[in-house]
């Protein structure tokens, strides 16, 4: 009788851990899926901060452009707002955490 109950018993555990290890997979899957959205969304982030620093770039050359004596503008480039740009996209690409905004 005991060796009845203890197949018994042994085949519950059994079928316990092939169900545990059903969920897990299933687990691990979303959240596979989940950091594919997150690096998803991340992209698009960086994306619209690189446009954003571009505008204000642009906005802030217009404005440079406006008071500036004429030898000044003419020396006036994008090429320290394109490096700033992507030195701020290449931080927050390799950031673990998305950027707070204040």
């Amino acid at each position: 009788m005991a060796v009845i109950y203890f197949q018994v018993s042994t085949r519950r555990l059994q079928i316990r851990v092939e169900e545990l290890e059903t969920k897990i997979c299933m687990l691990l899957a979303e959240l596979g899926n989940k950091n594919v959205e997150i690096n998803r969304l991340r992209r698009e982030l960086v994306e619209k901060i690189a446009t954003i620093l571009t505008l204000q770039a642009r906005g802030t050359m217009s404005n440079t452009r406006v008071y500036a004596l004429p030898d000044q503008a003419a020396g006036a480039g994008s090429g320290g707002s394109q490096s700033t740009t992507e030195r701020v996209a290449r931080e927050l690409i390799d950031a673990e955490q998305p950027p707070e905004f204040e």
